[in-house]
């Protein structure tokens, strides 16, 4: 599944670059105090999910009191956000 995600991707980033950008110039346009929403069920972007995941381990002090809105089960990837890095808050 993530190999399909990934060559799909890379297919799509090919066919439209002005589409597309860097997850670095995507998240720090996120400022202190922000709050965010993420899609719940079906419709849980789950590979920009991860890509937040990544970058609040790579940048522990990025999203800084920022809120992270979630409704759904305690599966989700999003749930990992919290585990990772206690500045981010459900």
């Amino acid at each position: 599944m993530v190999i399909f995600m990934t060559t799909k991707l890379d297919e799509m980033t090919k066919i439209y670059p002005e589409k597309f950008a860097s997850e670095d110039k995507i998240f720090s346009h996120i400022h202190r105090g922000a709050r965010i929403f993420i899609g719940t069920g079906c419709g849980e972007p789950q590979y920009l999910v991860h890509a937040l995941i990544n970058y609040v381990e790579s940048h522990p002090k990025a999203f800084f009191d920022a809120e992270v809105f979630h409704v759904g089960d305690c599966k989700s990837g999003v749930q990992s956000l919290w585990l990772i890095h206690g500045q981010v808050s459900f």
